[in-house]
């Protein structure tokens, strides 16, 4: 199944669900200034422009970094940013030893934050949770805060459609749904 990129609308409407799931997503991970709009991909975790320029400095091989408001976003990436989040990255970085490294500090300090031993950790880690979110995913989009329907959407496929629509238990349910009339696809002629 092929799933369309994110439109712009989702993407806003997903960052918005994001940063108001979690108050810590509002905070810049790095330096705790309010309302960032930039993103680690790679970590999962949100930063300032100030912050992100530091990121990008570093490498895409250290650090993947996009713009919240700006950027095209995809699926994965998306998904990566509703498993990952402020507060996930930093509860990792303590269980593993690596809280000091969690207060606001210089570009050098940042470089050493996500070359340690815990940001090396972190990234399998959310990637494995992001696979496990695409799991539970019907139709392979990222859903936050809400129960997934528990049907697709419309399929854009005529086949699927004529199937779907023309299957003993759709059949039976217009039967059913007619006053207890049959329905015209059941209606044969006379020989």
């Amino acid at each position: 199944m092929t799933v369309n990129p994110p439109t712009k609308e989702e993407i806003d409407a997903l960052f918005k669900q994001l940063k108001a799931k979690n108050s810590e997503n509002r905070i810049c991970f790095d330096c705790g200034s309010k309302n960032p709009t930039w993103s680690s991909v790679t970590y999962g975790v949100y930063l300032c422009m100030d912050c992100s320029a530091v990121h990008r400095g570093m490498g895409v091989h250290i650090s993947f970094v996009r713009s919240t408001v700006l950027d095209s976003w995809s699926w994965d990436q998306l998904r990566t940013m509703k498993v990952g989040g402020n507060a996930n990255a930093a509860a990792f970085w303590r269980q593993n030893g690596a809280g000091q490294m969690l207060s606001g500090g210089s570009a050098g300090d940042a470089k050493s934050k996500y070359t340690k031993r815990a940001a090396q950790q972190y990234k399998p880690h959310l990637a494995e949770l992001a696979e496990q979110d695409l799991l539970k995913s019907s139709d392979k989009r990222v859903h936050v805060g809400v129960v997934e329907p528990a049907t697709s959407a419309p399929s854009d496929d005529f086949f699927e459609r004529e199937e779907l629509a023309h299957s003993p238990s759709t059949q039976s349910l217009e039967a059913k749904s007619t006053s207890g009339f049959a329905p015209p696809s059941l209606i044969t002629e006379p020989s």
